[in-house]
């Protein structure tokens, strides 16, 4: 995983963000062509290894002090990032599984409208933990257009040109 220098995480022990840092890393690294390299492929097998069992990521740690561990809850933020990193992984470094349940997880939290409230995050090494309410709907809108361009079969056919009806063109004019 890769640290981020500027977002951590309240819910982490050392208040980091590895989920964060290793997503945009990673996203980094496909948009240069190197998305194959051994440090990438262990990055996407990383950020699959901490996907939480709800299908979501959070940039908090899991607490081992209780039995079940006491997890930090999933965000739109983190999971939106961890999303689109791995839609940029080679499909033979992982399963599809952990994109379809990080994307199922995003979907729902859109249709129950949990993509307009953020998650605490901020400036670790000055502890500066704010809310940033754009966050999740720019995250979001990323990973969401990023699975549609990937996963939804593209039309080559475009009209040459377009017929208007003389109703359509009464209706548009009134």
């Amino acid at each position: 995983s890769w640290i981020p220098l500027w977002f951590g995480h309240q819910d982490h022990p050392e208040e980091e963000n590895p989920v964060f840092g290793t997503a945009r890393v990673l996203k980094s690294l496909e948009e240069l062509g190197w998305a194959d390299t051994p440090a990438a492929v262990r990055g996407y097998r990383w950020l699959e290894s901490v996907q939480q069992p709800d299908g979501g990521w959070s940039g908090g740690a899991a607490s081992t002090a209780s039995d079940p561990p006491v997890r930090s809850p999933s965000s739109v933020e983190e999971t939106a990032l961890a999303v689109e990193a791995l839609l940029g992984s080679p499909r033979s470094v992982l399963s599809d599984r952990a994109i379809a349940r990080g994307l199922e997880w995003l979907v729902e939290a859109v249709e129950a409208d949990s993509h307009r409230e953020n998650a605490p995050i901020g400036f670790y090494f000055a502890k500066l933990w704010y809310h940033e309410r754009l966050y999740p709907l720019v995250f979001g809108l990323a990973a969401l257009g990023q699975a549609v361009r990937q996963l939804t079969p593209q039309t080559t056919h475009f009209p040459t040109e377009l017929t208007i009806s003389a109703a359509d063109h009464d209706a548009a004019n009134n």
